[in-house]
């Protein structure tokens, strides 16, 4: 059973053999009234409206003069002036931000444009990168280079954001799609930047976020339906912890539990704790420093400074005389002296500070890791500060060198965050994570750490949609979510782009010049302008497209009676779209209608329209309802057996219609068949209990559910993961979309929530199908 974009075999990713993802999907977008493409670049894209949309992943970039690099790729719709990605504030500390302006992509530094200026074509992809070594500037838009520049920047401060000016919530916005959004904290070759240029769907590297296998790829936005990031490690070093304090571990009180298994709690005073991910309090003591101490220590903490004050960070000094094995972390406000030290009593009583080249930055987290490793020659070449992932060079300040092994951290005074033992300054802080281990954490473990630490935290997403697919459909279901009275707009690359017919009504097929769709696309499809009376791309209106993938270009298929017989069948996912005539003989018995379906077992379900007249759809699902049994999809009647001389049984070869629905030679239909895929598709039945916990087990979690009462007349629900399991629609009414906890998805099955008639009635039946 797969149902995974990708198999981790534990060495390289290796593609899935069956990818559900390229298979089907469901796609929410907002109309515009206009032609859109609803198509992503590498699966999906995050869409963004230009007006508000926007997603925010706040400090995850490196920044000051660390060398960093940003890929991603960018579809702009028109040429709306706009951010489209960037992180800073809007101050001389800005980092970097890249507009859209005049048909023009350009960078910004500090809010002074670099000449890059490169001319824009509308709804054409783009692959942007921009490296940066600590010096040089380089940026490159589909592998080649287009701008180079030499600059020293300041530590920016703000929020990274896609889609938006990031330090103005209420203009800039960018129109259009991006995708794939990479952060290296490397500046990246040019062949690595071809690489990336070159990364599709089919690469199987596309979901893995260290893609050079370095320790480089530090953050990944796939933005194939959230705005969630993945880090290359989301586990921290846990070998030879002393303790481990996290805020997201953290609830109340002054107990902050250390959760290495080594039960070093801290005491917290006054404690809070400012957002779900951070902790603030006075100061914390962390018992006796010589329970930590050794031969080799490592401590790691992920801070943010909030006041202006040069103040201590961790102590063991009680503010009298100079004792051998006390020590002082210091971290001054960045407008004094600016920079860490570090300040440790040897055994003869006389101490030195060991100063780390790193501007403090107020406001910004930021992640230390203080080394010890007592292996190594000369007192002060023991102690390595990382700053952000990245070793910062020492200088000795004042006194002599006195970092003696043998009394780092060795006496028994307290260890203390955030002030200095036997005083009350205190160091105004928030703190996420802060760690102690008993070993020398090695330059690649300290990157894993920070990738761990820095990177984790998913974006928050504001009024975006993420449009797109791994295929080009061959069967888009729409229905508007928010208008009642809007009808079910269905269109299929067998009957072409311009035909469309309506799933909760009897009209026949209809032709339009401009169609549902301008085009099936290799990964997705483009809307069409919406002729009067049908509504799938109103301006501003909201949409939910469900998606199937069937064998491509219609051939032509086998059938016995009926004549102008073509079908596109896609058999690893048991989906296929046959077209067929009825036939225009009269022997007796009636015409036997017999069309090859292009499946390798016999279909489950299937669903057919006569396109040329008013008629009910049908719907036959023999192996569940009985011999020739079926339903109408446009109506929310019970099986009927008045259905018999309707269809044929299908078989492993064909499906057929009989003379009660191949009312008149020469009429055209259309036919949708189903058959179940282990680990991807399934259809089955349930029955009702009238209470909410009904469990129903597919072998997968679905991402797309249609069920129905098959004894009792009630409606065709349709839902998905995309929308969630409370929102809910119609496939036989023309319903604005209902919010109701009608179910939730499992890697097992679904598990009905609702206890009415329509879902999980007591003594009532239904039939489903389910896919992954």
């Amino acid at each position: 059973m797969v149902n995974k974009r990708l198999i981790n075999t534990g060495a390289a990713e290796v593609p899935a053999a069956f990818d559900p993802y390229a298979n089907f999907e469901t796609v929410t977008y907002t109309g515009n009234g206009s032609t859109q493409k609803i198509t992503g670049y590498i699966r999906k894209g995050a869409a963004f409206n230009g007006s508000s949309s926007r997603i925010d992943a706040s400090n995850s970039f490196p920044t000051g003069n660390s060398a960093r690099s940003i890929s991603f790729w960018m579809h702009s719709s028109g040429y709306l002036n706009g951010g489209v990605l960037g992180y800073g504030a809007a101050s001389s500390n800005q980092a970097f931000e890249f507009y859209v302006a005049s048909n023009s992509l350009l960078m910004t530094f500090y809010a002074v444009n670099a000449n890059i200026n490169y001319a824009l074509s509308a709804n054409q992809w783009y692959h942007v990168v921009a490296t940066f070594d600590g010096t040089n500037f380089i940026a490159y838009v589909n592998g080649s280079n287009v701008y180079s520049d030499t600059r020293t920047l300041n530590t920016g401060t703000g929020t990274f954001r896609i889609g938006g000016v990031p330090w103005n919530n209420s203009g800039e916005f960018f129109s259009g799609k991006i995708d794939q959004v990479r952060i290296f904290n490397k500046a990246l070759s040019s062949s690595e930047v071809t690489t990336l240029y070159g990364e599709t769907y089919a690469s199987s590297t596309k979901s893995t976020t260290d893609i050079f296998g370095d320790g480089s790829g530090v953050a990944l936005y796939e933005l194939d339906d959230s705005a969630n990031g993945t880090s290359p490690s989301q586990n921290v070093v846990e070998t030879n912890q002393l303790i481990n304090l996290r805020a997201i571990n953290y609830t109340s009180g002054s107990t902050w539990t250390d959760i290495s298994g080594q039960s070093n709690n801290a005491t917290l005073t006054n404690p809070t704790k400012p957002t779900p991910e951070s902790v603030h309090f006075d100061y914390a003591n962390l018992g006796a420093q010589n329970q930590y101490s050794g031969n080799n220590v490592s401590i790691e903490f992920f801070i943010k400074t909030t006041n202006t004050d040069d103040d201590y960070f961790l102590t063991a000094y009680d503010g009298g005389g100079l004792i051998a094995g006390e020590m002082i972390l210091y971290i001054p406000n960045s407008a004094a002296s600016g920079k860490p030290y570090l300040r440790v009593t040897g055994s003869t009583s006389s101490s030195s500070q060991l100063a780390f080249n790193h501007t403090v930055v107020q406001d910004a987290w930021t992640h230390y890791v203080l080394v010890y490793d007592s292996s190594l020659t000369g007192n002060t070449n023991r102690f390595t500060m990382y700053v952000n992932g990245s070793a910062v060079t020492t200088s000795v300040v004042g006194g002599v060198d006195g970092f003696d092994n043998s009394n780092f951290m060795g006496d028994s005074s307290d260890l203390f965050i955030g002030k200095r033992g036997g005083g009350t300054d205190y160091e105004e802080m928030d703190i996420k994570e802060f760690r102690i281990y008993s070993k020398s954490l090695s330059s690649s473990e300290v990157t894993q750490n920070y990738a761990a630490s820095a990177f984790r935290y998913d974006g928050t997403a504001t009024n975006v949609n993420y449009l797109g697919m791994a295929f080009s459909p061959s069967l888009v279901w729409i229905k508007d979510r928010g208008v009642n009275g809007s009808n079910h707009v269905l269109s299929d690359s067998v009957r072409g782009a311009s035909k469309f017919i309506l799933p909760n009504l009897t009209n026949a097929e209809i032709t339009s010049a401009g169609g549902t769709l301008s085009s099936f696309d290799s990964n997705g499809f483009t809307l069409a302008a919406p002729p009067p009376n049908y509504d799938f791309n109103i301006n501003g209106n909201s949409y939910v497209a469900w998606c199937w993938k069937a064998g491509g270009a219609a051939v032509s298929a086998n059938s016995i009676e009926a004549t102008n017989a073509t079908r596109s069948a896609n058999p690893d996912a048991g989906f296929s779209i046959v077209k067929f005539t009825s036939s225009t003989s009269t022997p007796t018995p009636p015409p036997m209608n017999y069309i090859e379906h292009g499946l390798n077992t016999t279909p489950e379900l299937v669903i057919y329209k006569d396109l040329n007249t008013t008629g009910n759809w049908r719907v036959n699902v023999p192996a569940i309802l009985g011999n020739n049994g079926g339903l109408s999809l446009n109506l929310s009647d019970a099986a009927s057996s008045g259905f018999t001389y309707d269809f044929y049984d299908p078989d492993a070869t064909y499906i057929g219609v009989r003379s009660n629905y191949a009312i008149s030679s020469g009429t055209n239909y259309i036919a949708y068949c189903f058959h179940s895929v282990d680990g991807y598709q399934k259809i089955g039945t349930y029955a009702g209990t009238g209470t909410s916990g009904n469990i129903v087990t597919t072998g997968f979690r679905p991402r797309f559910v249609m069920y129905k009462c098959y004894n009792g007349a009630y409606a065709w629900v349709m839902v998905d993961s995309i929308r969630g399991g409370t929102q809910y629609l119609f496939a036989n009414s023309s319903n604005a979309e209902g919010t109701y906890s009608i179910l939730s998805f499992n890697d097992t099955g679904f598990e009905l929530l609702d206890n009415t008639v329509t879902t999980n009635g007591s003594g009532l039946n239904y039939i489903y199908l389910a896919i992954a």
